[in-house]
């Protein structure tokens, strides 16, 4: 996909609507039990993360979400060499920054958390930091992400990287067995979610 039909689809509004979101209002709290249960589950991750990383080949595109001067767009690139990767950011000023600092890249001045019309399965990698609302990030996300694709999701604290884990718990299994959702499966490592789809 070149930068030119991209820019179309970013730009180009769209009747279809995403799913509604879930949000939750009240604090996120865990019991104790739960706590140590996604722990030990993660303790066990933690060490397949890595091997699962280096056995996957991600080609095609790629999507780094809030990229903020372009920075984390090129560490990405260097990850992942075979993918072209684009770098987005609601705020126009860091995107022209970027533009200056990495002319090799090209960069969109968007709110990827409430744009519409960009086409479903259109990246095969998503990185996402510094989101405004980590629940729609997510479902936004998981519904632009190819099959066999991945979601690196750079959780802003603890607690929010809890949460959506209990979210991808809690919804793995019911919400995403349908055609259109099949096995999402996710590893942490420190406060990084990475999600297999």
């Amino acid at each position: 996909m070149n930068l030119k039909n991209l820019m179309f689809f970013f730009l180009t509004t769209t009747t279809k609507k995403l799913q509604t979101p879930v949000h939750f209002n009240t604090p996120v709290r865990f019991s104790s039990s739960y706590t140590k249960e996604l722990s030990n589950r993660n303790d066990n991750n933690n060490l397949n993360i890595y091997s699962i990383l280096s056995t996957r080949n991600i080609t095609g595109t790629g999507l780094d979400v809030n990229c903020k001067i372009g920075d984390s767009t090129k560490i990405l690139s260097m990850k992942y060499p075979e993918l072209h990767i684009y770098g987005i950011d609601k705020n126009l000023q860091m995107i022209e920054i970027a533009r200056k600092k990495h002319k090799n890249f090209d960069f969109l001045n968007l709110n990827f958390e409430f744009h519409t019309g960009i086409p479903t399965r259109s990246f095969n990698l998503i990185q996402i930091s510094d989101y405004d609302d980590i629940l729609l990030s997510y479902q936004k996300a998981i519904i632009l992400l190819e099959y066999g694709g991945m979601i690196i999701y750079h959780c802003k604290n603890q607690n929010d990287l809890m949460f959506l884990e209990k979210y991808l718990v809690q919804h793995e299994k019911s919400l995403y067995t349908s055609s259109y959702h099949p096995n999402i499966s996710h590893y942490r490592t420190g406060t990084t979610l990475f999600i297999f789809k």
